[in-house]
């Protein structure tokens, strides 16, 4: 603990406070008082909470065949990749849900799946999306608070090849870069 100025009592961890949890905080009448000695009449009792799971992106990164879409998912923690099956929903144009499964090795804060056969592929409809579905409570392994709301977002299918994310890497001594990634593989 220390004091930035005369009002002001900051703490500052020796390490990052855990994710995703409720931290209280009581200050005791007898622990402080003011310089004209005034005291406070009760204890003084709060908390704060770090921010709970949530999920940066879902985008297309692929396909598997002609009619199955591979989609990543980028959480803000590790997630446990059988959590997230769980959880996941997705649904067509034509809300008749499509069924997935886990897409090669998750990395932490990155699941990604493959969808069985998608009808509107089939058809060869080049530009659609996808209903993406978490419910709340969904959490990281960094702490217990998951997602505070249930997630519904549209996740853009196209056979063309798009841009989908800009990625900024740390500078670190001078070796900074920027990652520009597709939803489909590039003829290099």
């Amino acid at each position: 603990w220390s004091w930035r100025d005369f009002r002001t009592l900051v703490f500052e961890p020796d390490a990052e406070l855990p994710k995703a949890t409720r931290i209280a905080f009581t200050l005791s009448p007898q622990r402080i008082h003011s310089a004209q000695g005034f005291v406070l009449r009760e204890p003084f009792v709060t908390a704060v909470q770090t921010p709970g799971l949530s999920l940066l992106s879902a985008t297309q990164i692929g396909f598997d065949g002609d009619d199955r879409a591979i989609l990543e998912l980028r959480f803000s923690d590790n997630v446990l990749p059988a959590d997230v099956m769980k959880a996941i929903t997705l649904a067509a144009p034509d809300q008749k849900t499509i069924k997935c499964a886990l897409y090669g090795e998750p990395d932490g804060a990155i699941i990604r799946v493959v969808t069985d056969s998608i009808q509107a592929l089939q058809k060869n409809q080049r530009d659609f999306a996808l209903t993406l579905k978490l419910p709340p409570g969904l959490a990281g392994t960094s702490g217990p608070l998951g997602l505070s709301g249930a997630i519904e977002q549209s996740v853009p299918i196209t056979t063309a090849l798009v841009a989908t994310e800009l990625l900024a890497d740390p500078i670190s001594r001078g070796d900074a870069s920027l990652r520009l990634r597709f939803n489909n593989d590039i003829d290099v």
